[in-house]
């Protein structure tokens, strides 16, 4: 019996992860505003745990 973390489940975790803040990220987003998407102060790095 191994002990080792299985692929799968590891992968289920970091999609989930990254699902979450992407879907925040796109929340705070205006579509009604005519700033373009890459403005960085959209996306505040400090707000990411894993960055």
């Amino acid at each position: 019996m191994s002990l080792a973390l299985r692929s799968e489940n590891v992968g289920v975790s970091v999609v989930d992860r990254f699902t979450f803040y992407t879907l925040a990220f796109f929340e705070r987003l205006n579509i009604y505003d005519n700033a373009l998407l890459s403005r960085m102060d959209l996306y505040q790095r400090h707000s990411c745990p894993s960055g």
